[in-house]
C-alpha cells in the first residue's frame, strides 16, 4: 500500500527509484469504507499499539491520511449507491417537448346527410401535425373546415372527404397553427352516408408541458 507520508513526487529525480511506490502513487486513493470498518480499524490500531497511546496514533494517521485524499464525491460519510440512484430517479422529469393526440369525437351520432361540429377545448399549448380519421368510418363523412380558434387549416372554402385523412394514409402531414391552453379547435363535418353515424377524428401535435 502506498504511504501518502512519502510525498513522492512524478517529476522529482528520486521517482522511478522504486517501482512499487510509483505505481502506488499514480493509483486512485481507496474508496471510502462504512462507518462500521472505520471503527473496527480504530479498535485494532488501538489494540495493537496499548491503549490510548494506539488510539491517539490511529486517529493521528487516519487525520493525515484525510487531509491528503480528495473530498468524498458524494459529500461526508458512507452513502448507499441504492440511496444514490433513488435520489437520482426522483430528480427525474418529463420531457419538456411531447407528441399526443387531441380527440374530435362528436357527442353522439351525426344524423344522416346532416351537418355537425365538434369543438375540444386542449389543455396545454398544442401545434397540429397531422389530422387523421378511422378507416372505419372515414368514408361517411366530408369535412368543411377544421379550425384553431378564428384560423382555418383550409386555404379556400369547400370540403374534403375524410377518406383523404385515414390512418392508412401516407404523408399526410398537416402542419398548421399552435393552439394555446383554452382556444377553441373546431370541426365541422357532413354526414353523407344514408345512416346516423358518429364522428370520430383526432389531431396529432406537439404539446409543450
Amino acid at each position: 500500500m502506498y504511504d501518502y507520508s512519502l510525498g513522492y513526487d512524478p517529476f522529482s529525480p528520486a521517482y522511478g527509484a522504486d517501482p512499487a511506490a510509483a505505481g502506488a502513487a499514480l493509483a486512485p486513493p481507496p474508496p471510502h469504507a462504512p462507518p462500521a470498518v472505520h471503527a473496527a480499524h480504530h479498535a485494532a490500531m488501538a489494540r495493537h499499539y496499548g491503549g490510548q497511546a494506539g488510539g491517539n496514533f490511529a486517529a493521528a494517521a487516519h487525520g493525515a491520511a484525510a487531509a491528503m485524499a480528495p473530498a468524498h464525491p458524494h459529500g461526508g460519510g458512507y452513502a448507499s449507491p441504492l440511496a444514490n440512484h433513488a435520489a437520482f430517479a426522483a430528480q427525474r422529469t418529463q420531457p419538456v417537448q411531447q407528441r399526443q393526440a387531441l380527440p374530435l369525437n362528436s357527442a353522439g351520432n351525426v344524423v344522416a346527410n346532416q351537418s355537425a361540429t365538434v369543438s375540444v377545448l386542449p389543455q396545454r399549448t398544442f401545434q397540429c401535425e397531422r389530422f387523421v380519421w378511422g378507416s372505419t368510418s372515414s368514408g361517411f363523412f366530408t369535412i368543411q373546415n377544421l379550425l384553431f380558434g378564428q384560423d382555418s387549416m383550409l386555404v379556400s372554402p369547400g370540403s374534403l372527404d375524410a377518406e383523404i385523412f385515414s390512418q392508412t394514409g401516407m404523408d399526410m402531414s398537416l402542419y398548421g397553427y399552435i393552439a394555446v391552453a383554452g382556444i377553441l379547435v373546431t370541426m365541422q363535418v357532413t354526414n353523407i352516408s344514408g345512416a346516423d353515424r358518429k364522428a370520430n377524428a383526432a389531431v396529432v401535435g406537439g404539446t409543450i408541458v
